[in-house]
């Protein structure tokens, strides 16, 4: 995403749309109760199961089974080695098995190793630099500046079990590979291809306001806006612009 409120404003806009959806789904265990994970099963497939009363992989030797018994016996060798991932904590056996719009249902076997991120740079095209990253776990909220503690970010960058950003794969994630010389990347799932197998599109504000978020009142910076403070800071050297800064999109990231 580049800089603040182009395709994923803020952190807590992630957690908080993440956050909706779990709360629909009311924290079962989706993962287990998934099929399209698995080789041959389409979600068209996965509904068969369903409708069959095969509900999870728990139930599944009981169920009337719509498919062969060749077929079958493959799948039952698949749920065992998709077991094993879940106790490995494992997700990107699942996040290059399931197919997108259906990436989410990691949560909340993975929660606790979930990290939203966004960045501000110096412009909004592919040369721009890093200036801030943001990453949000849990309710613990970390920003690393430039000329600061940009370095420090790398301590939990390996922590990550997965990340999730909007829009990230085309532009934050390439930035961060770029500006710390990084050649393997977390798991990783983009809201934005998420959102637009749902039938979403536009940018992140678009998508907030048709699903129902409302951000916290205040002011909201745009991509510019957080470019012109940046430049400010640069040239004025004044701390308090940089505060205010961190301050006004530390603010967005409210809940």
């Amino acid at each position: 995403t580049p800089p603040c409120a182009r395709a994923f404003t803020s952190l807590r806009s992630h957690g908080t749309i993440w956050k909706i959806w779990n709360s629909k789904a009311k924290r079962c265990d989706v993962l287990t109760r998934s099929f399209c994970c698995f080789q041959g099963i389409s979600p068209a497939a996965e509904r068969r199961l369903w409708s069959s009363g095969c509900l999870s992989w728990k139930s599944l030797p009981l169920a009337a089974c719509p498919f062969s018994t060749t077929r079958l016996h493959q799948l039952k060798k698949q749920i065992t080695e998709a077991e094993a991932a879940i106790k490995g904590k494992v997700a990107d056996y699942f996040l290059s098995r399931l197919p997108p719009g259906f990436r989410l249902r990691l949560w909340p076997e993975f929660a606790e190793g979930i990290a939203f991120l966004d960045i501000e740079t110096t412009g909004l095209r592919q040369n721009a630099q890093i200036t801030i990253i943001g990453i949000l776990q849990g309710d613990n909220l970390k920003q690393f500046v430039v000329g600061k503690n940009l370095h420090r970010f790398l301590e939990c960058w390996k922590q990550i079990q997965i990340l999730v950003t909007f829009n990230g794969e085309r532009f934050d994630i390439p930035l961060i590979k770029q500006a710390f010389q990084l050649q393997v990347t977390p798991p990783h799932i983009d809201l934005m291809s998420e959102a637009r197998w749902y039938g979403y599109s536009g940018g992140l504000k678009m998508i907030e306001k048709t699903i129902g978020f409302r951000r916290p009142a205040g002011k909201v910076l745009s991509g510019s806006d957080a470019v012109s403070f940046w430049k400010r800071f640069e040239t004025e050297q004044d701390e308090n612009l940089l505060q205010d800064l961190l301050y006004t999109t530390n603010r967005m990231f409210e809940p």
